[in-house]
């Protein structure tokens, strides 16, 4: 089982990625599970790692020809570890026993697949009358709550 800090890998490419800001290489690019939050992350662009025999990660920010800073198209959700889509919810719950996400990119923002129900009409309902009629509450007695 992992500890509660995660880290993140392309879904399709299998890269490591990392988010700017709180994934830094003292922290083996991850971020604690407790701060951020799906939803926090979607649609945010991740840094792109690399491997590395020097970093004591084993990982170092991936760097093009003119040696800026690789970064991913917008996070466009997560997949969980039973292969559902997730734009929503703990971190935590879609990290693998490595604690690694599967994070999903793209420019179009993604929506949770969803059952769609029909709303229950409870027009043709009857609920019983009552035998008296209700025109005030001193006949109605409450336990006390300064009572042993």
């Amino acid at each position: 089982m992992f500890d509660r800090r995660v880290g993140f890998i392309g879904s399709v490419s299998g890269e490591r990625f990392a988010l700017p800001g709180p994934a830094r290489e003292d922290n083996r690019w991850t971020v604690d599970v407790h701060v951020f939050q799906a939803e926090n992350v979607v649609g945010r662009r991740m840094l792109q790692l690399e491997r590395s025999n020097v970093a004591t990660s084993g990982l170092q920010l991936a760097r093009g020809p003119d040696g800026e800073v690789i970064l991913s198209a917008p996070v466009q959700g997560f997949m969980s570890p039973d292969d559902q889509l997730r734009v929503h919810g703990w971190l935590e719950v879609l990290a693998d026993v490595d604690g690694l996400i599967r994070v999903v990119f793209g420019e179009v923002p993604l929506t949770e697949p969803y059952e769609n129900k029909p709303c229950i009409t409870l027009s043709d309902v009857s609920t019983p009358r009552s035998d008296k009629p209700c025109t005030s509450l001193s006949d109605v007695s409450t336990p006390r709550s300064d009572c042993d």
